[in-house]
């Protein structure tokens, strides 16, 4: 039979599919798919972004780790460099965090309260980050630093938030 990322069919019937998958055997899929059919789908899914949201996360940590003389000189135009960087790494963290915590089948999927809660989350790792810079050889934590994380998180989030409201209109 066919096999699918986390799910395998065992049977086909007609239009039901009996599948076995990590969340149990003997699931019986009708097409079009019921709502709570859709919600084993969705959560294979949700588990994917969670695991690259906690990737992109340690992609961070080792980022944070290499010292400062392998950055390179810290002229202006490097500086800057730095800065841009923080500002989109941290701004696509705050993106992974929206979708890793979007409810799983919700008519508006992507609320205020999930872009709120991305946006606090994106902080405090920041935050986590540059106390973890203050350990690293050759690096320093800068409140200023956090500021250009959250700043990235603001514009991508905001910018995500008026595309699915003006969507949403149309």
């Amino acid at each position: 039979m066919d096999s699918y990322p986390c799910i395998q069919v065992k049977e086909k019937r007609g239009g039901r599919l009996l599948v076995e998958s990590a969340i149990g055997t003997g699931l019986i899929f009708t097409f079009p798919l019921t709502l709570s059919e859709i919600r084993v789908v969705v959560g294979v899914k949700l588990v994917t972004w969670r695991m690259a949201t906690v990737l992109w996360m340690v992609v961070i940590f080792i980022l944070s780790s290499i010292p400062s003389m392998y950055l390179g000189p810290d002229a202006l135009p490097m500086d800057i460099l730095k800065k841009v960087l923080h500002f989109i790494i941290f701004g696509i963290l705050s993106v992974l965090y929206l979708i890793a915590l979007k409810p799983r089948i919700q008519r508006s999927a992507f609320t205020a309260r999930t872009f709120y809660i991305s946006f606090v989350f994106t902080v405090i790792y920041a935050i986590s980050d540059e106390y973890h810079q203050a350990f690293s050889s050759g690096r320093h934590s800068s409140l200023y630093d956090v500021i250009i994380d959250a700043g990235g998180a603001i514009v991508f989030l905001s910018s995500l938030y008026i595309v699915r409201k003006r969507k949403a209109v149309t």
